[in-house]
């Protein structure tokens, strides 16, 4: 029987002002994650990451409305800026909340990204140190950071263009094309809406090498070059949609020309996508060349129609396996679990503060289980082809392994081999379950010994991975539901 704080915790669902306001004086309102079951757990928390994104976005003093910070955190580490790739991320979440939430969130989504239009719309033309759109960060007054940083950062521009076309096809589905003509799709040259301003930066600068999400080598990465290649496509179809045939055109070609560079990054052995090519600059000890980001970048291309190619494409399915391998043996709090926690990379030495030693992050953590459900719930729906290169992969064994117990043969039927991976995502989520605070509070980071939170707290990045891995679980469920 559901105890009475978690009734009261259904009534809050609402209301995610009181139900902040009540953490903070220690009310009884969360029982500790040991006594919750998964879904109460996972339902509790998800209010929690809402209610946390909007106060990074809306209510942090010093901060513009629609420039969510990082982190309120401002010592220890400073996470106390807009980041152009962070906020396209959580900025994609609320589009989603504005269709998909509650009354309440749908119309606090709204107005959060009618505030990060008017934003954004600001700050493309704010005067920056990289000289252009290319800029990484600023000061959440809509200020440019003038300290010196790793720069350009050209997946920023993409990702926000990717976002603000999804926010641009909502509003026309809801019959507001003159908002969307004066402030995000002008067919202007030069623009002053926000989406063909970053559009027409990103098709003019394919060739130019930029920092990776990590902000720490300088080269052509995976990371942004799908990005770019999914904001291209997806620009294009818009600017057609719109009239801007030659816009279109243009981004189709530039568009294309990425997709044969991306092609440099794959290989069928390990570790299936190479990070960083032609690298000019920054910090030389990532020798392995693989990377969680690259596995972030199938996953935050997730509203294109090439979405369920991508995730199934034999080398992110090789380099989902290279990151579980590693990890599993690397870190002291995986060894024995079915939920593997994951870091950034082979080489990564910041410890959230300083440099020492890597550790897990939630937001690659949660960006593993949200794989692991798209591919469950494209599998389920027949988007990704059944076939002997899907049941013979070594990540698609272990899962059937952990699900059905070793020594026996396999069942390898589209349910079978769904539903195993579904079981893995939410063994990751239980494993976040036993660690995270009982408060909600998302961390950047998990110790590799103790699992113990590290680094920025209520970090932008990590709520949106987590209502994103969410969002993906309940759309397999509904996948699963429908055979």
């Amino acid at each position: 029987m559901k105890s009475i704080a978690w009734k009261s915790l259904k009534v809050l669902r609402r209301v995610p002002e009181v139900l902040l306001a009540l953490a903070a004086m220690g009310a009884p309102l969360f029982c500790q994650a040991q006594v919750l079951s998964l879904e109460d757990w996972l339902e509790s928390h998800r209010t929690i990451a809402v209610a946390r994104l909007i106060e990074n976005a809306t209510k942090l003093e010093g901060a513009q409305s629609g420039l969510i910070v990082a982190s309120p955190s401002k010592e220890a580490p400073d996470y106390f800026y807009h980041w152009v790739r962070d906020g396209a991320l959580a900025m994609d979440v609320m589009a989603s909340l504005s269709l998909d939430g509650t009354e309440t969130e749908r119309s606090t989504a709204k107005a959060i990204l009618e505030s990060y239009v008017t934003s954004t719309l600001v700050i493309q033309t704010v005067q920056n140190k990289s000289g252009g759109l290319g800029e990484p960060k600023f000061h959440p007054t809509g200020k440019a950071f003038d300290q010196d940083w790793g720069r350009p950062q050209n997946d920023g521009p993409a990702l926000r263009a990717l976002t603000l076309i999804r926010w641009a096809t909502i509003c026309m589905l809801r019959g507001d094309e003159t908002y969307v003509r004066k402030f995000l799709f002008d067919s202007k040259l030069p623009s002053e809406s926000a989406i063909k301003r970053d559009l027409e930066y990103v098709a003019n600068h394919i060739e130019e090498p930029s920092f990776d999400p990590w902000e720490e080598v300088m080269g052509n990465h995976f990371y942004h070059r799908l990005v770019q290649r999914a904001a291209l496509e997806q620009g294009a179809t818009l600017a057609r949609q719109l009239g801007d045939t030659a816009a279109a055109e243009w981004y189709e070609k530039q568009g294309n020309t990425l997709g044969e560079k991306l092609l440099l990054h794959l290989k069928v052995e390990r570790p299936g996508v190479v990070t960083t090519l032609d690298q000019k600059g920054g910090w030389d000890h990532k020798r392995s060349n693989f990377d969680a980001s690259s596995l972030l970048a199938a996953l935050h291309t997730r509203s294109s129609p090439r979405f369920s190619e991508r995730i199934s494409h034999p080398s992110i399915l090789t380099l989902a396996n290279s990151l579980v391998k590693y990890y599993r043996t690397h870190y002291q709090i995986n060894r024995g679990q079915k939920g593997i926690l994951l870091g950034r990379y082979p080489e990564d030495v910041y410890d959230g503060v300083g440099f020492s030693a890597g550790h897990a992050w939630i937001l690659t953590t949660l960006g593993l289980a949200e794989y692991y459900y798209e591919l469950a719930r494209h599998l389920q729906s027949a988007s990704i082809p059944f076939n002997q290169e899907i049941t013979s992969h070594q990540l698609v064994r272990r899962a059937l392994r952990y699900s059905q117990g070793s020594g026996r043969t396999p069942i390898l039927s589209v349910d079978a081999v769904s539903r195993a991976l579904f079981e893995m995502g939410d063994h990751i989520l239980l494993r976040l379950k036993d660690l995270l605070p009982s408060d909600g509070n998302m961390y950047e980071q998990l110790d590799r010994s103790t699992g113990e939170s590290r680094g920025a707290s209520h970090l932008s990045w990590s709520y949106v991975s987590f209502i994103t891995a969410l969002k993906a679980r309940e759309s397999c469920r509904a996948a699963f539901a429908k055979r």
